[in-house]
């Protein structure tokens, strides 16, 4: 994806997404096989790694349809993680996590942060952006309102995005 005028295909073959609504995303019959599927030939080493990163392991041979809506999106977030592809795109990906998983995810997200690797987070949680983002593009009626890094000065415009009083947040 070096070059700017990449087509659109290739884009998308180098692209996946984790919807906010995972139940539209899982199709195997095990969370294992979810993880590993349309990779042609999985590492069964990195497959390990990748459920005990995403704290699935013991979910392995479970059907994803009989997990929570956390553990589902844990595994889906997993399958993003393990495909290898240069374009993550993650849609609320905190949804149904509680505060442990998401600092979980969060730190997974940073931990994937590479030169080669672009990262895209859709997000209304404002200690999920301060934990795993470095930059807010704000987006309203389908046009660039704002884009800025989260330095000082990021989280302040952050913090009036979200109307959060910062007498009582320093």
């Amino acid at each position: 994806l070096d070059d700017i005028n990449t087509s659109p295909k290739k884009r998308l073959a180098a692209s996946y997404m984790v919807m906010q609504e995972v139940n539209h995303q899982l199709f195997t019959d095990s969370v294992e096989e979810e993880i590993v599927l349309g990779v042609r030939e999985p590492s069964e080493e990195r497959l390990n790694e990748v459920l005990l990163q995403m704290d699935i392991a013991m979910l392995k041979e479970r059907h994803p349809m009989t997990l929570s809506g956390g553990q589902k999106q844990r595994v889906a977030i997993g399958a993003a993680v393990f495909c290898g592809k240069s374009i993550l795109i993650f849609d609320e990906p905190t949804s149904g996590l509680d505060f442990s998983h998401m600092m979980q995810t969060a730190r997974l997200l940073e931990q994937l942060k590479d030169p080669d690797v672009y990262i895209f987070v859709i997000t209304h949680d404002y200690e999920f952006i301060l934990s795993a983002c470095d930059e807010v593009i704000e987006i309203e009626d389908g046009m660039l309102k704002n884009d800025y890094l989260l330095d000082d000065t990021g989280v302040k415009n952050l913090k009036e995005f979200y109307l959060i009083d910062m007498d009582e947040t320093n």
